[in-house]
């Protein structure tokens, strides 16, 4: 039985950021063919942003076009989405509430067109996006062995694709984009008032007959 599979690659740079889909198809006889099939690409917004979330636009530009792509496809057809962006990597598979809100809005964006296990990492020159954020010249389009039917290993067994899923360490996080958030817990006490100072009296005689105290009995209604 024939098997489809879309593979959607994403890169970004500070001067643009792209997505590009390719159809990866296995015979009956195993035999395996990649083809490209579209590409989309746009240049990085005006506002400063940090590199990491312009591969997170980038990944959401990639999630969003493999969504159009496939709902016009007569065939139905697995979906694979790479980034060599470690931080996007981490952040599509993470929680998205534990992020601040532009990386929050993307991920959450991501992971309803998406299943972030359908994510994974590839090297950076395994990446054919990555002539979209960069940028050639059309005669060197043409002539790239990368950019028309994608990777190499795309044409191999799934063993011997790139690795798809690793760990990922604390200083290859960007933490001024994570939410930190605190717990206060607050204890109040309440001082309970005093009746009348005890050590004013040397007996408790004189304590009975004292006026202060016979007033605060009657006050407090103590019988």
């Amino acid at each position: 039985m024939s098997k489809f599979e879309i593979h959607c690659f994403s890169d970004a740079s500070k001067s643009a950021y792209g997505t590009i889909l390719y159809l990866r198809f296995v015979t009956c006889y195993n035999e395996i063919e990649t083809s490209f099939i579209c590409s989309k690409s746009r240049v990085a917004p005006l506002e400063s942003l940090t590199l990491p979330r312009l591969e997170l636009t980038a990944a959401l530009l990639s999630a969003r076009l493999a969504k159009r792509v496939s709902s016009c496809l007569k065939f139905d057809a697995n979906l694979y989405y790479w980034t060599n962006s470690l931080i996007s990597y981490y952040w599509i598979r993470g929680d998205s509430s534990a992020f601040k809100p532009y990386v929050k809005n993307h991920v959450q964006e991501i992971q309803l067109l998406s299943d972030p296990i359908q994510w994974g990492h590839c090297s950076g020159k395994d990446n054919p996006a990555d002539l979209l954020s960069r940028g050639t010249s059309a005669v060197k389009l043409a002539q790239n062995e990368l950019w028309w039917p994608g990777p190499t290993w795309l044409k191999l067994t799934p063993d011997h694709w790139s690795n798809r899923h690793r760990d990922i360490l604390d200083s290859e996080l960007c933490l001024e984009d994570l939410e930190h958030r605190f717990s206060v817990h607050v204890a109040v006490t309440q001082q309970r008032e005093s009746l009348v100072d005890i050590n004013r009296f040397s007996r408790l005689k004189k304590l009975l007959k004292d006026s202060e105290f016979q007033s605060f009995v009657i006050d407090k209604g103590i019988h």
